[in-house]
């Protein structure tokens, strides 16, 4: 292994693909809804004609609009 000290990412340096990554995941984290509020969250979306759903696990996607805008 290396023992080199500029090894491992230091604050402030630029982290390239894996800067990216983790920029992406914290991103899809922090849109998550607690898994046992998708079913009340979904009803709510739907009685708003909102096209936003929920996966099972909390994760949200877009309905197809459909109208081809």
């Amino acid at each position: 292994m290396s023992e080199a000290p500029d090894y491992a990412p230091q604050p402030g340096r630029r982290w390239g693909p894996l800067g990216v990554m983790l920029s992406q995941l914290s991103r899809q984290l922090e849109d998550r809804i607690d898994a046992a509020d998708v079913d009340q969250a979904n009803l709510d979306m739907k009685r708003l004609g909102c096209r936003t759903r929920y996966r099972p696990d909390g994760t949200p996607y877009q309905l197809d609009g459909g109208g081809g805008w």
